[in-house]
């Protein structure tokens, strides 16, 4: 087994959305998937049943990006799934990086709610509606975080050499194995340097 990295983490997950004529009524503005990982993000689908303006003439679907202090540069493909016919499915794909000022992306008029309704179409099939997405997060972006220029403090080696500059303080509130290193050269692998 080598120490290469590949260039990305990807991976595609679905979103059944059950009893979705009851998330069309008005007082839903917004409903959220479960939170999901790709990366060192964690994300979560945002979808919008009357629109992303409430107009009530389109359906809006979002990748959200949950813990906005990293930057990921990450293409996506989001979908919505034509149950009678698979391959005549509606898509929306885009290539975005996520921060704190610019935490989702998506789809403002996925497909007109008109379209979608009539069970003739195929989308919905016992009132249950499907959507998926398609995530790659490419790995050199991966540890570029959004810090507001806060200079960095740690340097991480990694076991396939490379160093990366990061922020102790980010790291520390990410993951335990951060909270009980020191020093300001951390060896990945586990060991710590001076």
């Amino acid at each position: 087994m080598g120490s290469e990295l590949s260039s990305s983490w990807d991976g595609i997950w679905a979103w059944c959305i059950n009893n979705f004529h009851a998330c069309t009524l008005k007082s839903v503005d917004a409903v959220h998937s479960h939170c999901f990982e790709a990366g060192i993000g964690t994300w979560q689908l945002r979808l919008h049943p009357r629109g992303r303006n409430g107009d009530g003439s389109h359906l809006s679907v979002f990748l959200d990006l949950q813990d906005p202090m990293w930057a990921p540069h990450t293409q996506y493909k989001l979908s919505l799934v034509k149950q009678a016919d698979a391959s005549k499915s509606r898509s929306y794909g885009s290539a975005h990086t996520f921060n704190h000022k610019c935490p989702g992306s998506g789809a403002f008029k996925l497909i007109e709610l008109s379209m979608l309704r009539p069970a003739s179409a195929g989308w919905l099939v016992n009132d249950v509606l499907v959507l998926t997405v398609d995530v790659t997060v490419l790995r050199e972006d991966m540890f570029q975080l959004d810090t507001g220029g806060v200079p960095c403090d740690v340097t991480l080696k990694l076991q396939c050499g490379a160093e990366v500059l990061a922020h102790g303080q980010i790291l520390q509130l990410a993951s335990s194995f951060f909270r009980t290193a020191s020093g300001n050269v951390i060896m990945v692998d586990g060991s710590l340097g001076a």
